[in-house]
């Protein structure tokens, strides 16, 4: 399968993944906006993916949030006290 993708950036918190790639259902093109957020003080990702089916013409468009984690994941406080 062919799979073709692009990536531009308006400035520092922003990028666009453009791809293009062969379905069951025939080609389909991706956008992949990632945005980062700050708002007050606390930063977030705004992810928005959109996949268009090219011949038929229809769209789905999903947004997902992403919040940062502050403290270290428990699997890998685990994996530290092994090593101790």
């Amino acid at each position: 399968r062919q799979k073709k993708s692009i990536a531009t950036s308006n400035h520092g918190g922003h990028l666009e993944i453009r791809s293009s790639l062969l379905t069951v259902n025939g080609m389909a093109r991706v956008v992949d906006v990632k945005n980062l957020q700050q708002e007050e003080g606390k930063s977030y990702l705004v992810q928005e993916l959109t996949v268009t089916n090219e011949v038929s013409g229809i769209s789905h468009t999903t947004t997902r949030w992403f919040l940062p984690y502050d403290q270290t994941p428990p699997h890998l406080v685990a994996e530290s006290k092994a090593a101790a």
